[in-house]
């Protein structure tokens, strides 16, 4: 009966070292995993971290695209008037040369002098060298307005492709 109880025991011992070694492989793999999601989280804290002032970054890029439109088209409509004033402007220049060559065709009619006949071409002659150079330069300022408005439309493409 002795030697049942020390085989009993000697069964209950060797379990209880099994449990023993069960319990700390147990324990250290759940430390093993503490670790790795540990580090897992504070790698995931850091990539929002990093995602976050990405978001913030695009945010302020955003912006000042906008404010940049925004500035561009204000300036392509102050262009655009002032088009639209050279465009009177160089109108008005144009009657002013038909009435100059009205007047000058009249007064030729009526004073047959070489003299007088040479003033009014010479008037006449100025008013469209006037007018030359106004069309020249109204059309160097509606190229430039084209191109302004051009990097408009290239701004505003890009600010609809960063927003969308």
């Amino acid at each position: 009966m002795q030697e049942e109880i020390k085989m009993s025991e000697e069964r209950h011992r060797s379990e209880m070292k099994n449990l023993q070694q069960k319990l700390q492989d147990t324990e250290e793999r759940l430390k093993a995993a503490n670790a790795r999601i540990q580090g897992q989280l504070e790698s995931k804290k850091s990539e929002d971290l990093e995602a976050n002032k990405k978001i913030q970054q695009l945010q302020k890029e955003k912006d000042e695209m906008l404010d940049l439109a925004m500035q561009r088209g204000k300036l392509v409509q102050k262009e655009q008037s002032e088009n639209k004033k050279l465009q009177k402007k160089i109108e008005e220049l144009e009657k002013a040369v038909q009435d100059m060559e009205a007047k000058f065709e009249r007064e030729a009619a009526m004073v047959n002098a070489n003299l007088r006949v040479r003033k009014m071409q010479e008037e006449m002659e100025d008013a469209v060298e006037r007018r030359d150079e106004l069309e020249k330069e109204f059309e160097a300022y509606k190229k430039h307005s084209s191109s302004l408005l051009q990097k408009e439309r290239e701004l505003n493409a890009k600010l609809r492709h960063l927003m969308g």
